[in-house]
């Protein structure tokens, strides 16, 4: 399974609070991050790739550097939610473990 991302620009992906910190310091967009926890919940346990698709091609050096990044987000994600979800006491839904947490690929499919 694919799930399919477009943008203009790779800066689009990427929340401006910081403009100056590199890629793989920065969150991603909350819609983007929204879009594609839906995308996971929506396919339920299948594998999968994210396929950005940008108007400009990319060198494989900031090829690179974007998968680190969505990976590391969600993953950064996932040990906050752990940390959270160890100090609770009774199930909340702040305590669910992020669909995100499960083993499946977050390598991107080669339109990166």
């Amino acid at each position: 399974m694919c799930i399919d991302v477009a943008a203009r620009r790779v800066e689009d992906l990427y929340e401006d609070f910081d403009k100056t910190a590199p890629y793989h310091r920065k969150d991603l967009d909350a819609d983007l991050a929204d879009y594609l926890g839906d995308c996971v919940r929506e396919i339920g346990g299948v594998d999968f790739l994210i396929r950005f698709t940008l108007e400009r091609p990319l060198s494989e050096d900031l090829v690179r550097r974007i998968r680190s990044s969505v990976k590391g987000f969600f993953l950064y994600r996932c040990e906050l939610e752990q940390a959270l979800s160890a100090k609770c006491s009774e199930p909340h839904w702040a305590c669910l473990w992020p669909v995100f947490c499960s083993s499946r690929s977050l390598s991107g499919c080669r339109e990166v």
